[in-house]
Protein backbone atom coordinates (compact mmCIF):
# COMPACT_ATOMS: atom_id res chain seq x y z
CA UNK A 1 0.00 0.00 0.00
CA UNK A 2 1.41 3.37 -0.98
CA UNK A 3 2.21 5.99 1.32
CA UNK A 4 -0.19 8.93 1.47
CA UNK A 5 1.56 11.68 -0.88
CA UNK A 6 1.78 14.72 2.22
CA UNK A 7 3.66 18.26 1.54
CA UNK A 8 4.00 18.50 5.18
CA UNK A 9 3.34 16.89 7.94
CA UNK A 10 3.93 17.08 11.84
CA UNK A 11 2.38 15.85 15.13
CA UNK A 12 5.13 17.29 17.81
CA UNK A 13 6.17 14.19 18.65
CA UNK A 14 9.58 14.51 19.20
CA UNK A 15 8.87 17.13 21.91
CA UNK A 16 9.44 20.48 19.20
CA UNK A 17 8.77 22.18 16.53
CA UNK A 18 9.63 19.00 14.42
CA UNK A 19 9.47 19.26 10.95
CA UNK A 20 8.90 22.90 11.07
CA UNK A 21 11.66 25.58 9.75
CA UNK A 22 11.05 28.68 12.57
CA UNK A 23 9.20 29.38 15.80
CA UNK A 24 8.40 32.55 16.67
CA UNK A 25 9.31 33.85 19.27
CA UNK A 26 12.39 32.10 19.96
CA UNK A 27 11.98 31.43 22.73
CA UNK A 28 8.36 31.22 23.52
CA UNK A 29 6.79 33.35 26.33
CA UNK A 30 3.50 31.73 26.35
CA UNK A 31 3.53 28.51 24.10
CA UNK A 32 5.23 24.98 24.08
CA UNK A 33 4.83 21.47 23.00
CA UNK A 34 3.16 20.02 25.86
CA UNK A 35 3.30 16.43 26.90
CA UNK A 36 -0.37 14.85 27.85
CA UNK A 37 0.90 14.91 31.79
CA UNK A 38 1.28 18.58 31.52
CA UNK A 39 -2.16 18.70 29.78
CA UNK A 40 -3.61 16.47 32.70
CA UNK A 41 -2.73 18.81 35.38
CA UNK A 42 -4.67 21.39 34.29
CA UNK A 43 -7.93 22.11 35.64
CA UNK A 44 -8.52 24.33 32.30
CA UNK A 45 -7.62 21.59 29.71
CA UNK A 46 -7.16 17.97 31.47
CA UNK A 47 -7.85 16.91 27.70
CA UNK A 48 -4.79 14.42 25.54
CA UNK A 49 -3.24 15.53 22.53
CA UNK A 50 -5.55 14.91 19.50
CA UNK A 51 -2.78 11.90 18.99
CA UNK A 52 0.05 10.86 20.70
CA UNK A 53 2.18 12.63 23.41
CA UNK A 54 2.25 15.53 22.70
CA UNK A 55 0.90 18.67 21.33
CA UNK A 56 1.36 22.76 20.68
CA UNK A 57 -0.32 24.72 23.27
CA UNK A 58 -0.28 28.51 23.65
CA UNK A 59 -1.55 30.24 26.92
CA UNK A 60 -3.83 33.35 26.19
CA UNK A 61 -3.87 34.71 30.01
CA UNK A 62 0.37 35.57 29.36
CA UNK A 63 0.56 37.76 26.98
CA UNK A 64 -1.09 39.38 23.74
CA UNK A 65 2.19 38.06 21.51
CA UNK A 66 1.96 36.13 18.27
CA UNK A 67 3.32 32.27 18.92
CA UNK A 68 3.46 29.89 16.05
CA UNK A 69 5.51 27.57 14.15
CA UNK A 70 6.17 28.51 10.72
CA UNK A 71 6.85 26.27 7.27
CA UNK A 72 8.84 28.53 4.78
CA UNK A 73 8.85 25.45 1.87
CA UNK A 74 6.74 22.67 1.74
CA UNK A 75 3.73 24.56 1.72
CA UNK A 76 4.75 27.43 -0.89
CA UNK A 77 2.12 27.74 -3.21
CA UNK A 78 2.39 29.48 -6.82
CA UNK A 79 -0.24 31.39 -8.81
CA UNK A 80 -3.41 29.45 -9.61
CA UNK A 81 -1.62 26.71 -7.43
CA UNK A 82 -4.03 24.84 -4.80
CA UNK A 83 -3.12 23.41 -1.55
CA UNK A 84 -5.19 21.99 1.03
CA UNK A 85 -4.10 21.61 4.67
CA UNK A 86 -5.70 19.96 7.94
CA UNK A 87 -4.59 20.07 11.68
CA UNK A 88 -6.55 19.53 14.80
CA UNK A 89 -8.05 22.03 17.01
CA UNK A 90 -8.95 22.69 20.60
CA UNK A 91 -10.37 25.91 22.52
CA UNK A 92 -10.86 25.23 26.36
CA UNK A 93 -14.21 26.00 27.63
CA UNK A 94 -12.74 28.95 29.94
CA UNK A 95 -12.28 30.86 26.89
CA UNK A 96 -12.91 34.76 27.08
CA UNK A 97 -12.69 36.75 23.78
CA UNK A 98 -14.54 40.75 24.07
CA UNK A 99 -17.68 40.35 21.63
CA UNK A 100 -15.81 41.13 17.66
CA UNK A 101 -12.64 39.91 19.27
CA UNK A 102 -10.05 37.72 16.46
CA UNK A 103 -7.39 35.66 16.12
CA UNK A 104 -5.77 33.56 13.84
CA UNK A 105 -4.87 29.92 14.34
CA UNK A 106 -3.65 29.36 11.07
CA UNK A 107 -2.29 31.47 8.17
CA UNK A 108 -0.67 31.52 4.68
CA UNK A 109 1.68 34.42 3.50
CA UNK A 110 2.96 35.62 1.52
CA UNK A 111 6.82 37.29 1.53
CA UNK A 112 7.73 38.03 5.30
CA UNK A 113 4.50 38.38 6.59
CA UNK A 114 1.56 39.18 4.26
CA UNK A 115 -1.52 37.68 5.02
CA UNK A 116 -3.34 35.48 1.74
CA UNK A 117 -5.49 33.29 3.99
CA UNK A 118 -6.55 32.46 7.32
CA UNK A 119 -8.63 30.09 9.93
CA UNK A 120 -9.44 32.29 12.67
CA UNK A 121 -11.55 31.99 15.72
CA UNK A 122 -13.98 34.86 16.49
CA UNK A 123 -16.29 36.17 19.09
CA UNK A 124 -19.58 37.72 19.12
CA UNK A 125 -22.36 38.23 21.79
CA UNK A 126 -24.74 37.24 19.09
CA UNK A 127 -23.36 34.70 17.30
CA UNK A 128 -20.87 33.00 20.52
CA UNK A 129 -18.04 31.23 19.66
CA UNK A 130 -16.76 30.81 15.49
CA UNK A 131 -14.24 29.78 12.96
CA UNK A 132 -14.35 31.35 10.27
CA UNK A 133 -12.39 31.45 7.01
CA UNK A 134 -11.02 34.48 5.07
CA UNK A 135 -8.05 36.36 3.86
CA UNK A 136 -6.69 38.79 6.09
CA UNK A 137 -9.72 38.41 8.82
CA UNK A 138 -12.91 35.69 8.86
CA UNK A 139 -15.72 36.47 6.53
CA UNK A 140 -17.05 32.43 6.39
CA UNK A 141 -18.22 31.36 9.92
CA UNK A 142 -19.27 28.21 11.50
CA UNK A 143 -19.83 27.63 15.50
CA UNK A 144 -17.29 26.15 17.69
CA UNK A 145 -17.94 24.25 20.65
CA UNK A 146 -15.36 24.33 23.31
CA UNK A 147 -13.68 21.93 25.20
CA UNK A 148 -13.21 19.07 22.81
CA UNK A 149 -10.86 18.22 19.57
CA UNK A 150 -12.26 19.78 16.22
CA UNK A 151 -10.41 18.76 12.55
CA UNK A 152 -9.84 21.70 10.75
CA UNK A 153 -9.41 21.72 6.85
CA UNK A 154 -8.44 24.73 4.51
CA UNK A 155 -8.51 24.20 0.65
CA UNK A 156 -6.67 27.44 -0.62
CA UNK A 157 -6.52 28.23 -4.88
CA UNK A 158 -4.26 30.71 -5.32
CA UNK A 159 -4.93 34.06 -7.15
CA UNK A 160 -3.69 33.38 -10.88
CA UNK A 161 -2.72 36.65 -11.03
CA UNK A 162 -4.32 40.06 -12.26
CA UNK A 163 -8.24 38.52 -11.90
CA UNK A 164 -8.81 38.34 -8.33
CA UNK A 165 -10.04 34.82 -8.87
CA UNK A 166 -8.31 32.90 -5.42
CA UNK A 167 -11.03 31.17 -3.78
CA UNK A 168 -10.72 29.25 -0.21
CA UNK A 169 -13.00 26.60 1.10
CA UNK A 170 -12.57 24.77 4.65
CA UNK A 171 -14.66 22.57 6.50
CA UNK A 172 -14.87 22.02 10.29
CA UNK A 173 -15.41 18.26 11.68
CA UNK A 174 -16.21 17.66 7.85
CA UNK A 175 -19.34 19.98 7.62
CA UNK A 176 -18.33 22.96 4.73
CA UNK A 177 -18.09 26.82 4.85
CA UNK A 178 -19.15 28.88 2.65
CA UNK A 179 -16.95 29.77 0.20
CA UNK A 180 -14.85 32.61 -0.29
CA UNK A 181 -14.26 33.84 -3.34
CA UNK A 182 -12.16 37.02 -5.41
CA UNK A 183 -9.51 37.17 -3.61
CA UNK A 184 -6.23 39.28 -4.54
CA UNK A 185 -3.30 37.27 -3.34
CA UNK A 186 0.00 36.77 -3.83
CA UNK A 187 1.84 33.72 -4.44
CA UNK A 188 2.12 31.74 -0.77
CA UNK A 189 5.65 31.57 0.62
CA UNK A 190 4.76 29.93 4.04
CA UNK A 191 2.43 28.82 6.26
CA UNK A 192 2.01 29.27 10.33
CA UNK A 193 0.29 27.64 13.22
CA UNK A 194 -0.45 28.98 16.16
CA UNK A 195 -1.74 31.75 17.70
CA UNK A 196 -1.45 35.26 15.82
CA UNK A 197 -3.69 38.97 16.28
CA UNK A 198 -4.70 38.10 19.65
CA UNK A 199 -6.86 41.01 20.82
CA UNK A 200 -6.41 42.62 24.35
CA UNK A 201 -10.45 41.44 24.97
CA UNK A 202 -9.22 38.14 25.06
CA UNK A 203 -7.95 37.60 28.27
CA UNK A 204 -7.94 33.89 29.11
CA UNK A 205 -8.15 30.15 27.96
CA UNK A 206 -5.86 27.56 26.04
CA UNK A 207 -5.51 26.69 22.61
CA UNK A 208 -4.17 23.51 21.41
CA UNK A 209 -2.84 22.51 17.56
CA UNK A 210 -2.17 18.54 16.81
CA UNK A 211 -1.99 16.71 13.41
CA UNK A 212 -0.90 19.44 11.13
CA UNK A 213 -1.23 17.93 7.31
CA UNK A 214 -1.03 19.27 3.85
CA UNK A 215 -1.59 18.18 0.47
CA UNK A 216 -2.66 18.65 -2.88
CA UNK A 217 -5.71 16.84 -2.08
CA UNK A 218 -8.76 16.58 0.09
CA UNK A 219 -7.02 15.36 3.30
CA UNK A 220 -10.71 14.77 5.11
CA UNK A 221 -11.18 13.89 9.05
CA UNK A 222 -8.83 11.36 10.55
CA UNK A 223 -10.78 8.20 10.95
CA UNK A 224 -10.70 6.41 14.41
CA UNK A 225 -9.81 2.62 13.88
CA UNK A 226 -12.01 2.18 17.39
CA UNK A 227 -14.64 4.59 17.37
CA UNK A 228 -15.99 5.23 20.89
Amino acid sequence: MAAFPYLFEEGFEGSDQGNFDAISPDPYTSASIVHYSTLAQRSDVKVAPYRGAYCWMKNLDIDTTDHYVQETGSMDVAADGTIFTRFYLYLSRDLTMTTTDEFAVMQHWAGASTVEAGVYVNYTTANGYRLGIGETSASSFLPISLGEWHCVELKANVDAGGGNDGTLDGWLDGGAFTQVTGLDQGVFTSAVFGVIGQDAGTTAGVVLIDEIAAASQRLYPIVDRFPE
